[in-house]
């Protein structure tokens, strides 16, 4: 449905726009259009996992109270695009470059953990966690660099965005 929807001609998005855009959602909420989850200052919710006040203005705009619905989300999204991201998003040149949209998506519209990559370019590639039972565990740092920035889990969206691309 989600899929779909993108493809709408209204959007006008390029399969490789498509494509990042869905890998991004994948990361955020698993596709799941009512995904809720508190989180320190708020609930986030949604595809796209809004937050604070967006995650208020999705709520309080939708029609009949019914901002779990699809259509309303993707709407909702494009409202919020910007010229920048929506021009890469519908760009020829990049419309089989779902791995560039993936990241433009994510670096522009999601800015999840935007660091600076001066101060996490000595970080280690595998940092310890431990897990509910308290075993430590080694895990591969969910950060990743796009355009000279640090971005939570990008390569897991890329990875997502590379994988609807071929079902596309």
């Amino acid at each position: 449905e989600v899929q779909q929807g993108l493809s709408a001609a209204k959007f006008k998005f390029t399969a490789g726009g498509i494509a990042g855009i869905m890998g991004n959602m994948e990361a955020e909420s698993q596709m799941d259009v009512a995904m809720t989850e508190n989180v320190k200052g708020g609930v986030d919710g949604g595809l796209c996992s809004w937050h604070g006040s967006r995650a208020k203005k999705l709520r309080d705009n939708a029609p009949k109270g019914d901002w779990k619905n699809v259509g309303y989300q993707l709407d909702f999204m494009y409202s919020e695009l910007g010229p920048e991201l929506k021009g890469i998003l519908t760009n020829k040149e990049y419309a089989d470059n779902p791995k560039y949209c993936a990241g433009a998506f994510c670096a522009i519209f999601e800015r999840p953990m935007n660091y600076n990559a001066e101060k996490f370019a000595t970080l280690p590639e595998y940092i310890s966690l431990s897990d509910r039972s308290g075993s430590v565990k080694k895990s591969r740092f969910v950060l990743n660099v796009y355009d000279g920035r640090y971005y939570l889990d990008l390569q897991r969206r890329i990875d997502a965005a590379l994988f609807y691309y071929g079902r596309y």
